[in-house]
């Protein structure tokens, strides 16, 4: 049988690279199969067509075993899809109270936000940059 990747894996080096507390985590198997099918999906978007990338929530893993540096880009696009989500829900919940929390304290907490959206956008790039200089 062919060595795949499971969802374990990609979900390991998410939690590796993603250091929050398990309380902001999705709790069920299923919301956890959302993330990494959407993920899959961005993934076979940023590789254009050189990925044909599938997930099987059957065998509970991908069509194919996965490179270490396709695993983190998948794990760093679930991460900046998870601080886009803590983004939203952030700006949503607490954009009513800046008057009470204060809007420089409001405004540096969207900032921080943001900033890490920005690194993890650009460490997807410097991965994918890596792996298309590799077959150059």
């Amino acid at each position: 049988m062919a060595k795949v990747t499971t969802y374990d894996d990609i979900w390991k080096e998410f939690l590796v690279i993603n250091k929050t507390e398990n309380i902001n985590l999705p709790q069920t198997e299923n919301k956890i199969y959302d993330i990494i099918h959407s993920a899959v999906k961005h993934f076979n978007n940023k590789m254009h067509e050189d990925s044909d990338l599938e997930y099987n929530d059957e065998s509970e893993s991908l069509n194919r075993q996965l490179t270490n540096t396709e695993q983190l880009i998948i794990a760093h696009i679930i991460r900046y899809y998870f601080l886009q989500n803590g983004l939203t829900y952030y700006t949503t919940l607490f954009k009513p109270f800046t008057k009470e929390i204060g809007l420089q304290h409001y405004k540096a907490d969207v900032k921080s936000i943001e900033d890490a959206m920005d690194r993890e956008s650009r460490k997807i790039d410097e991965l994918i940059f890596n792996i298309a200089e590799d077959y150059l």
